[in-house]
């Protein structure tokens, strides 16, 4: 617990080096150690990765239907 509150985010790069590197900044986004530095929802979140998918950097995502029909 204490490796995760104080050391960095390893770089989700260097364990998958084809990743995009947009995605990979929205990942370290969601994951930030401090709450302000993340989301502040889950519908940010899930914009920000179709936004991925609409630019083509992300192939066509799976959707899942909430209860809010997103």
């Amino acid at each position: 617990m204490l490796k995760q509150i104080n050391d960095p985010l390893p770089a989700p790069r260097l364990f998958r080096p084809d990743l995009p590197v947009e995605l990979e900044n929205i990942l370290v986004k969601a994951l930030a150690a401090k709450p302000e530095d993340r989301y502040s929802n889950m519908a940010e979140f899930a914009d920000e990765l179709e936004r991925l998918e609409d630019n083509q950097i992300l192939p066509a995502l799976d959707r899942v239907a909430s209860p809010a029909g997103r």
